[in-house]
């Protein structure tokens, strides 16, 4: 059983506790979710082999950090950073809301603030990159609002269920975080839950 100590970090309901092997089958199960599955960059849906051996390459690595993100205690998301470029201090991230059905709407922007106030501030992070799909809307706006920039330059195409599909890449500095996080923390603070 996980207790509330086992948490890294929280901000009102919501909190990032490390990932534990009585996780693995919640998030592996989200992770093939259709609704996650279509914004993954994998084709194929994960095996439990290659979701342990997953496990066991990220508890051996210290520089990747993998979460489960939780609402009132509650497992429902998940989020995680791998190193870009480990001599420039830039880090990816990548995170998802698993369980919608267990949070209130707002847990995604809750987990957005919170993996970049977490990595920016916590792990001292000095530049993050991102990757969505174009075509990925809702995340690129988000992105946008977290401060992050496009750099077309490291844009690139994948093959997604049978079609060509283009990738954005975007990169956000410690700075340009610092000047978003109060007014998104404002507006996170008048969120009805």
């Amino acid at each position: 059983m996980i207790k509330e100590n086992e948490y890294v970090f929280k901000i009102d309901d919501y909190g990032l506790r490390n990932i534990c092997e009585e996780d693995l089958p919640l998030i592996l199960e989200w992770r093939n979710s259709p609704r996650i599955h279509s914004k993954m960059f994998t084709d194929h849906k994960i095996t439990p082999e290659e979701h342990q051996a997953w496990f066991k390459k990220i508890q051996a690595d210290p520089v990747k950090k993998n979460f489960v993100f939780t609402y009132k205690g509650q497992a429902v998301g998940y989020l995680g950073y791998a190193v870009f470029d480990k001599e420039k201090n830039i880090y990816s991230g990548g995170s998802y809301i698993g369980a919608p059905e267990k949070c209130p709407v707002s847990a995604g922007a809750y987990l957005a603030f919170i993996a970049s106030e977490y990595a920016y501030m916590k792990l001292g992070f000095e530049k993050m990159c991102t990757e969505v799909f174009a075509d990925n809307k809702k995340a690129v706006k988000l992105n946008e609002l977290l401060g992050w920039k496009p750099n077309h330059d490291y844009d690139y195409y994948v093959m997604k269920d049978g079609e060509k599909k283009l990738v954005l890449k975007g990169f956000c500095v410690k700075k340009d975080w610092e000047n978003v996080r109060t007014e998104l923390s404002d507006l996170l603070s008048g969120v009805e839950e």
